[in-house]
Parts: C-alpha cells; sequence; structure tokens
C-alpha cells in the first residue's frame, strides 16, 4: 500500500468546521459544538478511531432521519443512587454529557453514583466523559456497547462489540490517569483509519472472512476483529453488555449491527458511574497519592528498547499538548471527504 499524503491542520479551523456542519443539519448550537469538540478532541488526543473520522457517519445517519437532532432526554427510574436515562435517540454526545452531568450531580449527595442509559447513539471516546467527573474531583466511569465484531471465543460468528470502557482518576501536580480502552485488540475505527491512511495493521488485530490472520484493514473490517487479551477480553466484553446493555435496556451487538443495515435507531446503551472522592477522603490528599503513586511506576528499571514508563492516558495527554501548538495530521483521504459534506451543507472550508 501506498502512503497518503497528510497536512497539519490547526484544531480550531477543524472544531469550527465540524460544529458548522452539525449546525447546518439542524442540530442546536450548543450541541453542535459539543459533538465537533467531543470528536477533534480525540483527534487532538491521537485517538483517530473516534474523531473526525466519525463525522461522515454521523451526517449520514442524521440525514436519513436515523438519529433524533432534537430529543427529548428523560429520567425514567430514580433511587438514591441511580439514574435510568432514556436518550430519545439523540446523538450519544448529547446523550453522554446529560447522564454524566446527573451522575455527578447524584455523586455529590450520595458519594458514589451509576446512570443507565438507553436510547442513545455513538457517544465518541469514553474519555471525554470520564474526564467531565475528574473536572469535578471525582472519578468517572463510562462503559457503552457496539455493533457486532467480534466472536465469541471458540467461535466464529460476529456477535459482539469491541464495548469500550473507560475509567478516569484524578491526580495532582500530574496528569489524570485515564485508561479508554477497546475490550478488542483495536477498535474497529483503527483499522477504518489506516484503510483511509492506505496503511496495513499489526498481525494479531483482525482476521479475515476465512479465519486467517490479516494485516490489510479492509479484509479485517470484512473479517472479525480479536478480543484483547484473548478469552479474558472476550469476558470484559460480555460484562460491558451486561452493564451497559442488559441492564439499561440497550442493544446489543447483533442488534445494533442489524439496525445499521435497516436504517432503524440503535438503542445503544451506556453506563456511566461518579464516585465522590470527598467521601472517602481528603481531595488533596488522595492526588498527592496519585502524585507519588506515579512516580513509584516511573521509577521502574526500563526494558530492552524502551524510552520511558507511561501511566495510561499519558502519551494521549502529551500528543494533545504538541498538536494544540503544531495541528493535527489528517490523511488528505480524510479531508478531502470532509470538504465534500461541505459542499453538500453549503458551508466554506478554511483549513
Amino acid at each position: 500500500m501506498s502512503p497518503v499524503a497528510e497536512i497539519k491542520v490547526r484544531y480550531e479551523p477543524l472544531r469550527d468546521f465540524c460544529a458548522h456542519v452539525f449546525a447546518g443539519l439542524a442540530l442546536p448550537e450548543d450541541d453542535a459544538w459539543l459533538v465537533a469538540d467531543s470528536l477533534v478532541e480525540a483527534d487532538l488526543r491521537g485517538v483517530h478511531s473516534h474523531g473526525v473520522l466519525m463525522v461522515p457517519r454521523y451526517v449520514a445517519q442524521i440525514r436519513r432521519g436515523q438519529v433524533n437532532v432534537h430529543p427529548d432526554i428523560k429520567v425514567v427510574r430514580e433511587t438514591p443512587g441511580s439514574l435510568l436515562v432514556d436518550g430519545d435517540n439523540g446523538l450519544g454526545q448529547v446523550v453522554a454529557r446529560r447522564a454524566m452531568a446527573l451522575a455527578i450531580d447524584k455523586a455529590r449527595q450520595t458519594g458514589i453514583s451509576a446512570v443507565g442509559v438507553a436510547q442513545s447513539n455513538h457517544y465518541a471516546a469514553g474519555a471525554y466523559w470520564a474526564l467531565m467527573a475528574v473536572a469535578e474531583n471525582m472519578i468517572g466511569l463510562a462503559l457503552t456497547g457496539a455493533g457486532a465484531v467480534i466472536a465469541p471465543w471458540g467461535g466464529r460468528t460476529r456477535l459482539l462489540g469491541t464495548n469500550p470502557w473507560t475509567i478516569a482518576v484524578p491526580a495532582g501536580r500530574e496528569y489524570a490517569i485515564v485508561l479508554d480502552m477497546a475490550t478488542s485488540v483495536a477498535a474497529a475505527g483503527k483499522l477504518e483509519w489506516a484503510a483511509m491512511r492506505h496503511e496495513r495493521v499489526p498481525a494479531g488485530w483482525a482476521l479475515d472472512a476465512e479465519d486467517r490472520t490479516t494485516t490489510d484493514p479492509q479484509r479485517g473490517l470484512a473479517g472479525r476483529l480479536l478480543p484483547t487479551g484473548g478469552y479474558k477480553g472476550y469476558g470484559l466484553m460480555v460484562m460491558v453488555d451486561m452493564l451497559a446493555g442488559m441492564l439499561t435496556g440497550g442493544a446489543i451487538g447483533p442488534e445494533m449491527s442489524a439496525a445499521a443495515r435497516d436504517g432503524r435507531p440503535f438503542n445503544i446503551g451506556h453506563y456511566f458511574q461518579a464516585i465522590e472522592i470527598a467521601a472517602f477522603m481528603p481531595v488533596d490528599a488522595f492526588k498527592a497519592r496519585v502524585d507519588e503513586y506515579i512516580r513509584i511506576v516511573r521509577q521502574s528499571e526500563l526494558e530492552a528498547g524502551s524510552t520511558s514508563v507511561l501511566l495510561p492516558g499519558e502519551r494521549e495527554f502529551r500528543t494533545a499538548e504538541n498538536r494544540r501548538r503544531d495541528g493535527i495530521p489528517m490523511p488528505v483521504t480524510m479531508l478531502t471527504q470532509l470538504e465534500k459534506i461541505a459542499r453538500d451543507v453549503g458551508i466554506a472550508v478554511a483549513w
């Protein structure tokens, strides 16, 4: 495969462009900016699988009426420590913001809260939502279901999603610790991004339709992805389905995939938690302990070939700092798709 040329794009113009696209499709202005910010923030952090790669997909779903751009998001069940939210088929970001805000408010009262969501859609990178809790001196969790691209352990039929989960923990002087991971070896969007860039993917990410290891991202997407850590990743996938799907009334992988084929609402389920640190110990003391933990981990002697020891999420924070300064590398194939959308919506492009 021949590599695709890249252009560095500034964060602000890219975010503004995406916001104008979604506003041009009748999203309320605040919602349009939220969706744009969540996607471009993912690209800033180097998580291209959940960045502007999603824009063409979102646009197509909105245009065919598969997503409700004016949802009436409601709490349908409530206890002192939990909520169940009906997202009314809104864009996942719009629903997730409301749900995590409710989780944070509830945790202030009870110390810990859980919020389940049904009738939602793709919410982009989970770190965006878990970090909402970190900003309030809480620990945040975010889990979501996904369409079927993985077989159960020992099987070959695509029945499970990449089912990502995220946990974010505040620190003091150090970066927050943020684990944001698919339960597959790689997110499906990583293969889509590699295909966009005309790149191979590592062996071990996916099998083709004939169950052979492949490094061709298109063949991998046509076949099936593999769980991270073998049967352990499979177990994590199942448990995400239990929390984000079974518990909330949300769909599971095969149901989402059928909805994608038929143009019906996806009914994606999410699960959020917020933990009030002050309910356990003083926030400053906790953050100091986390900072010390980070320093201890970094004291490790480096293995051969390693240049540093990083904590979960640290690479993404550092990447975001660099890209805010230097720009986000975007393949021209991606920019060409965005420019076509701009023409269709009737907005200008200013890379």
